[in-house]
């Protein structure tokens, strides 16, 4: 069984070396909170809630790239 619970720091540590947005982004972790708090005020509501924030969605890791985030 992998442990994967540092996965998000290797990539950003990795990220940071190749000069790329790292997967775990400001960006993104602002976009997650953004759809939650939507989808709670919704529920609450009764009512679509319009998000007001985007983000891109990074590539899929491979099978060879979650490896090395392992190392």
């Amino acid at each position: 069984m992998a442990n994967y619970r540092t996965a998000g720091l290797a990539d950003m540590a990795i990220a940071i070396l190749e000069g790329r947005d790292a997967r775990c982004s400001l960006e993104r972790a602002l976009h997650g909170v953004d759809v939650m708090v939507s989808i709670l005020k919704s529920g609450e509501e009764g009512r679509f809630v319009e998000l007001t924030t985007t983000c891109t969605q990074p590539a899929a890791l491979g099978i060879e790239e979650a490896k090395a985030l392992l190392r």
